[in-house]
């Protein structure tokens, strides 16, 4: 008997209220506002390091 595995995508979210993380295994990428679990802030969600207007981030960390 062999033993299985199986494979999931797993996305991170960072809530912008709390600053609190969370993870959502298949999450659909088409998805753009999720609840927070921990303090139920209802937010827009971006691609990490894409600006709101879909712009590329580099370089921004200090502002």
């Amino acid at each position: 008997m062999a033993g299985k595995k199986s494979e999931e995508l797993l996305t991170h979210f960072n809530c912008e209220k709390c600053r609190k993380w969370w993870s959502i295994g298949d999450a659909p990428r088409d998805r753009e506002s999720w609840y927070c679990p921990w303090c139920g802030h209802y937010q827009e969600v971006e691609e990490e390091g894409k600006g709101r207007e879909g712009e590329r981030a580099e370089g921004r960390e200090g502002e």
